[in-house]
């Protein structure tokens, strides 16, 4: 089965004009999660690293779980109108995108800030259960994420191998990365908003400047 879209390989595909929604997603859910990153919290260092920071925690996390889900729109996005075998794992790994990111997010960003948040006014036996408890939920919530980001890489990689049959330049499709590259990096450092960043860089040009038509037509007119 090959993957096709509704041109001929190497011609920038005709892609049904982008409504109001799905320009929303693509451009205001990259710069919105990158804002968020930039003032992610540190939670590193268990009961102890949250504390400090737990209203805010809780807060941003509850703000990042849409965000997270409408990234995994994006991508399903960027796949529309191509199909395949390279599209049908596209669109797995959005599903497994979905399924385990968001799970991660929800515990290891939500469960964790409603565990901590008020634990200053608790007596320390109860600090240290609260502690415990924040410490299980590490590894599952790690296994989580991991299987995420590989969804989101599977999603982005497929997207890239689609772009570039269809003749997108290689340097925003390699942009697009950021996106994944970013919820590996999901940990309160700068690096998971500069990813966000260039999957921004990535979006824009691709879809104002290769599908607009330009770059495609200078590369016919050599």
């Amino acid at each position: 089965m090959t993957d096709t879209h509704s041109t001929t390989k190497g011609a920038a595909p005709e892609n049904p004009s982008r409504g109001y929604v799905q320009w929303l997603v693509l451009v205001a859910t990259p710069i919105l999660l990158g804002a968020l990153f930039l003032i992610h919290p540190d939670g590193s260092g268990g009961l102890h690293g949250l504390r400090s920071s737990a209203g805010t925690w809780l807060y941003l996390h509850v703000a990042m779980l849409p965000l997270l889900g409408s990234l995994g729109v994006a991508f399903y996005v960027l796949l529309d109108g191509y199909e395949g075998t390279v599209a049908a794992v596209g669109r797995a790994g959005v599903v497994i995108y979905m399924t385990f990111y968001i799970a991660f997010e929800a515990i290891a960003g939500i469960a964790n800030g409603l565990l901590v948040h008020g634990t200053h006014t608790l007596a320390a036996e109860h600090q240290k259960g609260i502690a415990a408890a924040v410490d299980a939920l590490a590894v599952p919530s790690m296994a989580l994420g991991m299987l995420g980001s590989l969804g989101a890489l599977l999603a982005v990689g497929a997207i890239g191998i689609l772009l570039r049959r269809s003749g997108a330049p290689m340097v925003p499709v390699v942009l697009l990365g950021g996106a994944p590259f970013a919820t590996v990096f999901h940990a309160g450092t700068p690096l998971d908003a500069v990813g966000m960043g260039l999957f921004l860089a990535g979006v824009v040009w691709i879809e104002l400047r290769w599908r607009s038509g330009d770059e495609h037509h200078a590369t016919q007119a050599t």
